[in-house]
């Protein structure tokens, strides 16, 4: 294992061609600029590269201050003396049952063997869907949302060996443990917002007539509609307009559902994954190993809005708040965005509603012990740890402990495993991913404060030229009265297993990947003219809406 830290930045090759490929020479282009760039990019390179660069530094003759030389040294390798301690973070351990029997490590698998953490308790046992589409593609999305409710099965393309896995081979309904889906179609004349607004009203006018309420819709999209903005965004629209009468949405590309059987069963099991949280359903939880504390982490995560890449861009911040009752980490239902000037304000409301709801469940009483970790994008000023401290002690008379922690991703270093060859890619049909990439859960503590930790390991790498991974740095901050970085670096692992998106591990914990998703999509909706953000107050709010 090699810890690097420079500021040295390595210039990357001309960006990949975005325009669709209508010609054999242009794929081969791409093809070749491709491998290029995986062997630009790849851990053994970008060793070898920075290697050379510290040993050119080393040899010359630097001065911090005339008169004070400074050397540059190589970098720290595993055997060094002063090499910080490898650790790595124990497996999660997913809950399928209120009651704790059922378990797992591998969610996926939970999902197909037990059902849903709320199998027995979810309600409605039927969800009235709504569809709304363009007219010209009702028959392929019929076909589409067919498959996505009753499963895909892939024929076995080689009898020898074990069988091939089925991820989605009991689909929706029965993956989830549904009596079954009622779906009407309502459909756009046109891509257009206009056309999508239409049925929208034509959906939401039937729910009327028929005295219910959609349980959720799903939106057939283009991929074109990433380049439109605000009002222009059918997509958009159509989201405002459901939420604003507090039905849930889940969209689909058009280009996405012509893919072969053999990779649209993985994309309708993630889409199946998402649909049953946004319904409200728990897909799982995962297990918390007991403490004496009571215990809140509070998530910050922050998302530019704006037109363009040259337009006027707004950050908004997103808060997430994760709390650990009856032995499991649970989400709560509080989401919210809010203008960066705002969030300091935003999160003592969020943390003082959170608190009085979860102290009432758990019966807190007086003197408890009480643990409050917060997850921030960015560091954390005195005077918001102040302030956080000060509303504490107008809450109740509790034992508290505070653990401020910045999740750093742009940061000087970075890890090299070199017993790390890479992963097989089935693009290439090489053993070229992450490459020197270290095994996702693995962390060193740098000092007392800074603790270096993988959430992305060669598995996790998703194309050769994504190149190496980068570790994120969590800092503690000063005010930190709890300051075990061990477990909580090992509770930042743990979250990032806990993403209902994928069933694929996060890059970040949910704390902060869930709050960043809240602060793009609200301030996405922003764009649109009618959009309230009172909306959010309503019972939407309770849901995996962001998903």
């Amino acid at each position: 294992m090699i810890l690097g830290c420079c500021v040295v930045t390595l210039a990357s090759h001309d960006s990949l061609p975005s325009s669709p490929i209508s010609s054999c020479l242009l794929g081969f282009t791409y093809f070749c600029q491709a491998v290029r760039l995986a062997a630009f990019r790849n851990g053994s390179n970008r060793l070898r590269r920075l290697r050379s660069v510290v040993q050119y530094l080393s040899n010359q003759s630097l001065e911090l201050l005339p008169g004070v030389p400074f050397t540059i040294q190589a970098f720290l390798a595993e055997g060094f003396d002063n090499f910080p301690a490898i650790h790595n973070a124990p497996a999660v351990t997913y809950v399928f049952a209120p009651t704790g029997e059922k378990t797992t490590r591998w969610n996926d698998g939970g999902l197909s063997e037990y059902g849903p953490y709320t199998a027995q308790t979810f309600t409605p046992s039927t969800p009235r869907i709504c569809v709304i589409c363009q007219r010209t593609r009702k028959g392929r999305v019929e076909q589409f949302l067919y498959k996505f409710l009753n499963g895909v099965t892939v024929p076995e393309l080689n009898k020898e060996g074990p069988p091939k896995r089925q991820p989605f081979a009991k689909g929706f309904i029965h993956k989830y443990a549904l009596e079954n889906v009622e779906t009407k179609f309502f459909l756009a004349d046109d891509s257009t917002a206009a056309a999508y607004d239409r049925a929208v009203r034509q959906a939401l006018a039937h729910q009327t007539k028929e005295g219910f309420r959609w349980n959720l819709a799903f939106v057939q999209t283009d991929e074109a509609f990433h380049n439109l903005y605000g009002d222009e965004n059918p997509y958009l629209t159509t989201k405002a307009a459901f939420l604003a009468e507090q039905i849930p949405v889940q969209e689909f590309e058009i280009e996405t559902i012509d893919a072969p059987d053999r990779s649209l069963c993985y994309v309708l099991n993630i889409m199946a994954l998402a649909t049953y949280a946004k319904l409200g359903g728990i897909p799982w939880l995962i297990k918390a190993n007991p403490t004496i504390a009571h215990e809140l982490v509070f998530g910050l995560g922050s998302a530019f809005i704006g037109k363009g890449r040259l337009g006027q861009r707004e950050r908004v911040v997103g808060i997430t708040t994760v709390f650990s009752g009856d032995g499991n980490y649970r989400l709560s239902n509080l989401s919210q965005a809010v203008p960066v000037a705002d969030y300091q304000d935003a999160l003592l409301e969020s943390l003082q509603d959170t608190i009085s709801k979860v102290k009432r469940s758990m019966n807190w009483q007086p003197k408890d012990h009480v643990r409050l970790i917060f997850h921030a994008f960015k560091p954390l000023k005195n005077a918001e740890a102040e302030a956080v401290k000060k509303l504490m002690d107008e809450l109740g008379d509790y034992d508290v402990d505070y653990a401020f922690i910045h999740v750093v991703e742009d940061h000087p270093f970075m890890l090299f495993d070199e017993a790390q060859q890479g992963v097989w890619d089935y693009e290439t049909r090489t053993n070229s991913k992450g490459m020197f990439a270290p095994t996702r859960g693995l962390f060193l503590r740098l000092s007392r404060s800074e603790v270096l930790m993988s959430l992305t390991g060669a598995k996790e790498v998703k194309r050769p030229q994504d190149g190496i991974p980068s570790p994120l740095l969590l800092r503690l901050h000063r005010q930190s009265t709890f300051d075990d970085t061990t477990y909580l670096a090992r509770q930042v692992y743990t979250f990032s297993c806990h993403s209902w998106r994928s069933f694929f591990p996060a890059p970040m914990p949910v704390t902060i990947l869930y709050s960043e998703l809240i602060a793009r999509m609200l301030g996405q909706l922003g764009t649109v003219s009618r959009w309230n953000s009172n909306a959010m107050l309503g019972r939407i709010g309770e849901t995996r809406w962001f998903l």
